[in-house]
């Protein structure tokens, strides 16, 4: 997890900061799914997701495509939905590009929310691009 120097302290909902370790974090940012977000909470809980969940090393080959399917929908749910955007007329195409260029796995779930960043608050944006940059950037693969 990023340091608290990275702003994310400074989030309205900075209880996410306080968590003793990413694990809790993870279990946290879960939680917060269950609540009807905003489309920059909801892309900023599913940055903080994918940085926490790459780190467990026994489930990293398995959760990335089904991970990165899950992630992928919220984008391109909200893509539907404009107006909801920040700057609609740059996100939807950069989201719809990542979407679309990459196959699933790490690696489009790092390319759509890094293309979604335009999309939402840029404060919360800055905050969220720490998490972002630390996941993995290529996909992972199971071993035969």
């Amino acid at each position: 997890m990023p340091a608290r120097s990275s702003g994310l302290y400074n989030l309205k909902w900075a209880w996410l900061a306080d968590q003793p370790s990413w694990e809790a974090c993870i279990l946290v940012a879960l939680g917060a799914l269950a609540i009807n977000r905003a489309a920059g909470e909801l892309l900023a809980v599913h940055a903080v997701l994918a940085n926490g969940l790459h780190r467990m090393l026994p489930l990293k080959a398995i959760i990335a495509v089904p991970l990165s399917q899950i992630f992928t929908k919220a984008p391109v749910r909200l893509c539907n939905t404009p107006a909801v955007l920040t700057t609609p007329a740059v996100s939807v195409p950069a989201i719809q590009e990542a979407v679309v260029s990459t196959p699933t796995g790490w690696k489009r779930t790092r390319l759509v929310l890094r293309a979604a960043l335009v999309a939402i608050p840029s404060g919360i944006a800055r905050q969220m691009v720490g998490f972002i940059t630390t996941c993995p950037a290529v996909r992972v693969r199971a071993r035969p």
